[in-house]
């Protein structure tokens, strides 16, 4: 009872800031392209499957999945929701049969509409996304909610624990959870009543594109000799630390040459500021690198990944949470990471258990990678190891598979 009063009152207070601010929200999202959030979409989901993942790093993680579904259930109408435009870009470009759209805020009336007309089978959330009342909605309709490479942090647990009998009112609808590990499972399972199992993780089911890396770098404008540092996913203050390491290491190492992927695309003033007055180039304004290459682009990462003589994975020397090493793993390259990996722990625990990554603080990259550049052998094994480890975990894919049949076996019974 105290739950379903809670729950109540959370939404009539929601509704009422939602309409005060109205005004200034229409304009605020019109302007960041985002309007599509909070109009009466007619959404069709024709009794098919709904897959919300929240932005790039999540439909990436799914993209296997998602393909697989495809070819496995035709009769399916298969949907995906993001709340942000780049994922949905990513979205578009997995399959043309893939309907998307951005997802409606988490406000009552609004969920309502979204499943006021045919609704899914299943709906099918990717790693960590609670939305109070998409899981009220679906309560109230029946419709079966299961969480896919489901991770929870430590503090989230702990946050979560503080609301569990609310959230166990709200989680009715959730028939299963695939956690991403053991520890993952073990955190849903403090919190939420649901099954839970562990599912392993489905970035170990990286599906990504292939290069040829000598026809890339030619095409980039590199010399088979170049030594290539690619720095993947670099935010705030990590792009003027690998500047200052990357104009160090020149006198030492011959030929060398830096790719930096910036993780937001719109920080791209700020970093051309760090760069200024060096020999840099935008992909945005040429194909053809200079000494530095910045990669203000979507799509362009994995090139980057493919071509390079060491990868730096980034978002991790400062405490941003890290981004996925399983990227550059798959192109068979050394890794470097930073300590602050806290958002892809299971997959930097796997690669360092079979000395697949080296991890390191911010003031010793430099000495990581000179220790690279001297010892060639230690850079094979380092690449060799990051491939096995991928093969060795690719069976997520199939336990994810083996649940989501399970549960729409049970929903058509």
């Amino acid at each position: 009872m105290f739950s379903a009063v809670a729950v109540l009152l959370y939404n009539i207070l929601l509704e009422i800031v939602y309409f005060v601010l109205y005004p200034v929200l229409r304009i605020y999202l019109w302007h960041r392209g985002y309007l599509q959030s909070i109009r009466n979409n007619n959404y069709d989901y024709q009794n098919g499957i709904l897959i919300h993942a929240a932005s790039v790093g999540e439909v990436n993680a799914v993209k296997s999945l998602v393909i697989e579904l495809l070819a496995r259930y035709p009769q399916f109408k298969i949907s995906m929701t993001t709340t942000s435009l780049s994922g949905m870009k990513v979205v578009q470009s997995i399959h043309p049969s893939l309907a998307v759209s951005l997802s409606p805020l988490d406000i009552y009336h609004l969920r309502k509409k979204q499943f006021s007309h045919d609704q899914p089978a299943l709906v099918i959330i990717v790693e960590t996304e609670i939305w109070p009342n998409l899981l009220y909605i679906a309560k109230a309709k029946s419709i079966p909610i299961m969480f896919v490479n489901a991770r929870m942090s430590e503090q989230t647990m702990k946050s979560f624990q503080k609301f569990k009998p609310i959230l166990n009112y709200l989680s009715k609808s959730i028939v299963s959870i695939c956690a991403q590990s053991e520890t993952d499972r073990k955190r849903f399972s403090e919190v939420f009543r649901s099954h839970v199992l562990n599912a392993g993780n489905l970035k170990f089911a990286t599906l990504l594109p292939d290069y040829y890396p000598d026809e890339q770098r030619q095409e980039w404008g590199y010399n088979p000799a170049d030594f290539i540092i690619t720095f993947g996913s670099s935010r705030p203050g990590e792009e003027a630390m690998i500047k200052d390491v990357f104009l160090r290491l020149k006198t030492q190492i011959p030929h060398l040459k830096l790719i930096l992927a910036i993780r937001h695309i719109n920080r791209i003033g700020e970093v051309r500021a760090v760069f200024e007055g060096l020999d840099f180039a935008q992909l945005s304004e040429t194909q053809h690198a200079k000494e530095i290459y910045i990669i203000d682009e979507m799509g362009y990462l994995n090139r980057a990944y493919a071509i390079c003589t060491i990868a730096i994975v980034g978002g991790s020397f400062f405490d941003f949470g890290g981004h996925n090493p399983l990227e550059p793993a798959y192109y068979e390259k050394p890794i470097i990471m930073g300590k602050y990996h806290s958002s892809c722990l299971d997959s930097v625990q796997k690669l360092l258990a079979e000395e697949a990554i080296l991890i390191c603080e911010a003031d010793q990259l430099e000495e990581h990678i000179l220790k690279l550049y001297h010892d060639k052998s230690l850079r094979a094994s380092l690449a060799t190891n990051a491939k096995r480890v991928l093969t060795q975990n690719a069976g997520s894919l199939d336990y994810h598979l083996i649940e989501i049949e399970r549960n729409l076996k049970q929903n058509h019974a």
